[in-house]
């Protein structure tokens, strides 16, 4: 029975497969049923097909590291070291919106039905109206950058 168990456990932590396509660090990634998502310091969100482990597109922020990323069913949301929270449509990978109110990394996104959240350097948390991405509340009072969210 032991020797099951680790055999089990030594199985689980082999690498299945290196993905290659960033030219400098990722950051972070995001996943859901179909796509793997990383985000890089080379100012790009690569998505993943989740079987095949290819890319199957490119998304281009142009100036800064992506440091955060989000995804829900209908969005995927990434944090960039400008300060912005880009959105986009999954199922077209349409760039929908760039949030701005930031004025450092955004290193922290989550999101609810209702709501997106995003935090970073700035030692704030912004609350956001999914419905037309206005602001609804500025959460501040902490000592440090925020560098996860999870609300329920």
């Amino acid at each position: 029975m032991v020797q099951n168990e680790k055999s089990e456990e030594m199985s689980m932590n082999r690498i299945e497969k290196k993905l290659k396509g960033h030219t400098s660090y990722v950051l972070t990634l995001a996943i859901d049923d179909k796509y793997l998502y990383s985000g890089s310091r080379d100012s790009t969100i690569k998505v993943w097909d989740k079987d095949k482990h290819k890319v199957v597109k490119t998304l281009a922020i142009k100036t800064k590291p992506v440091y955060a990323l989000f995804t829900d069913n209908n969005f995927l949301y990434a944090g960039t070291g400008e300060g912005y929270v880009h959105i986009w449509e999954k199922d077209s990978f349409k760039k929908l919106n760039v949030l701005k109110e930031h004025r450092t990394n955004v290193e922290a996104i989550f999101a609810d039905e209702n709501h997106l959240f995003t935090g970073g350097l700035g030692n704030k948390t912004i609350v956001w109206d999914k419905n037309n991405f206005t602001v609804k509340k500025v959460l501040t009072g902490t000592r440090s950058h925020v560098q996860s969210l999870y609300a329920r």
